[in-house]
């Protein structure tokens, strides 16, 4: 028997209370079994949804289909749970390999538990009784081994996304994968093909940032699983990206496991035109794909950044957040490569220097403004904000220039001079 927040043994009691029977189940169990602190918790009881509605009038309905309510404690509580409480139930066949054609709800825990996908996920436990472990996952706990519910085959062949999630598992927990369990994902792997894309990302992103992401990314490629993260770009990778990879799993848990940094890692062991098809492959939304390119396209840029002045002027025209993730990637670069860190400092440095100086950087914080400009009789409209970026570059080189009346004077020269303009950066040679 497991110890139970008081929330959930309230849950439980609450249904005992009103004749069903409760138990708690799959991950949570699993990870209490291991030392771990759940954070969300799953119960299973053969009261079925009218009957959880009138128990629990606060809770919210997940799932009409599959008999689910949440009941929710963080609310009050920072520290408080949430907790999902559905029907026992068993499933139908999987045409779509996504989701059970059908559900039925049954009265006992035993049938709810030959529906789950790998041992160590279909043990059941009630506090005032015994725990339920019909298919030996305690014993697989033991071994540390991830090993199916029944037929591996089978079961990979209803649902595709088990071979990712048995990954993460074993990922997660530091376990290995049962032979016969991993000799189905080997075969079965195309099918993968058919799996919800979403569902596929969620799974990768949690491999990438769990304590053993370098195990989790060996197995997804000696699984050959590796197709439904990168696409066909894993049949074309060279020698020298193989090597990448190879030590990235080797160190990439030496990182802080921070997603969009773990990814840029990731994608990085890839040439930039293989990259950028990858990068594709899983439909990121548009903040993480511009970071991801960014890793691809832009370190070499970032490693030039000689001079104060250079890297003002990186500043300016990808901003802040972007240098600040590139950064942090290159950092972590050289913790996986084991390379030097010449380059990081001097570019600390420079920063450092450029604030404690107070150096202007951006348009803010130039001495004058759009209405200025306007105001001055220089220019209006869109050329007033072509006018303002090129005063950055002049205040990049000569911070001291930064006051009103010198920035209008450059402002008149760049209006009417197109040459003066156009050859600002420049450093003329006597």
């Amino acid at each position: 028997m497991i110890k139970l927040p008081k929330e959930v043994n309230n849950i439980i009691k609450a249904l005992e209370k009103k004749g069903f029977s409760a138990y708690v189940v799959g991950g949570c169990v699993r990870d209490s079994l291991t030392g771990q602190q759940p954070i969300d918790w799953d119960l299973a009881t053969n009261a079925e949804l009218k009957d959880m509605k009138k128990i629990f009038p606060a809770a919210k309905v997940i799932s009409e289909k599959y008999s689910v309510i949440r009941i929710d404690h963080t609310k009050d509580d920072e520290d408080g749970i949430i907790a999902d409480v559905a029907t026992f139930r068993k499933e139908g066949p999987y045409s779509d390999k996504r989701r059970p054609d059908s559900v039925e709800f049954v009265k006992s825990i035993e049938e709810d538990l030959k529906r789950r996908d790998f041992t160590v996920n279909a043990i059941a436990d009630n506090p005032s009784g015994k725990i339920v472990d019909p298919f030996e996952g305690r014993k697989d706990i033991e071994k540390r081994l991830i090993r199916t519910v029944g037929d591996p085959m089978e079961r990979f062949s209803e649902d595709p996304l088990r071979m990712i999630r048995a990954v993460r598992v074993a990922a997660e927990l530091n376990f290995d994968i049962y032979k016969k369990t991993y000799e189905a994902m080997v075969a079965n792997s195309g099918l993968l093909s058919k799996a919800n894309i979403k569902k596929i990302r969620e799974e990768f992103e949690r491999i990438i940032t769990c304590p053993n992401a370098g195990k989790g990314l060996r197995m997804l490629a000696g699984a050959d699983l590796m197709p439904a993260i990168i696409g066909d770009v894993a049949a074309k990778l060279n020698r020298r990206q193989m090597q990448q990879f190879s030590t990235l799993c080797d160190n990439i848990d030496k990182t802080k496991p921070v997603l969009k940094r773990r990814l840029g890692l990731f994608y990085t062991c890839f040439e930039e035109k293989k990259g950028m098809q990858a990068i594709e492959m899983l439909d990121y939304d548009e903040n993480t794909k511009e970071s991801l390119k960014d890793a691809l396209l832009m370190m070499e840029k970032l490693h030039f950044l000689r001079t104060g002045v250079d890297l003002k002027a990186f500043l300016v025209k990808y901003g802040p957040k972007r240098y600040e993730y590139l950064d942090n990637l290159s950092k972590a670069q050289r913790i996986v490569y084991d390379l030097g860190d010449a380059k990081i400092i001097s570019r600390h440095e420079l920063l450092k220097i450029i604030k404690e100086n107070k150096e202007p950087i951006y348009i803010e914080d130039l001495a004058i403004n759009g209405d200025d400009i306007i105001k001055a009789g220089i220019a209006e409209g869109e050329q007033v904000g072509h006018l303002l970026l090129m005063l950055t570059d002049v205040v990049h080189k000569k911070p001291k220039d930064n006051n009103k009346k010198t920035l209008l004077k450059y402002a008149r020269k760049f209006n009417k001079n197109k040459l003066a303009a156009r050859t600002r950066k420049v450093k003329w040679l006597r």
